[in-house]
């Protein structure tokens, strides 16, 4: 147990910046699709 806590903690940090990372990484394929949906206008 002691030993693979330091390795949740990372996951649980690993998690995290991956889920912030994919919000901003949705949020730029949100922003990328309405442009191109301006072009084709």
């Amino acid at each position: 147990m002691i030993r693979k806590a330091p390795e949740i903690i990372e996951s649980q940090c690993m998690n995290f910046t991956f889920k912030s990372n994919s919000m901003k990484d949705i949020s730029n394929v949100i922003f990328m699709t309405q442009n191109q949906e301006r072009q084709k206008k």
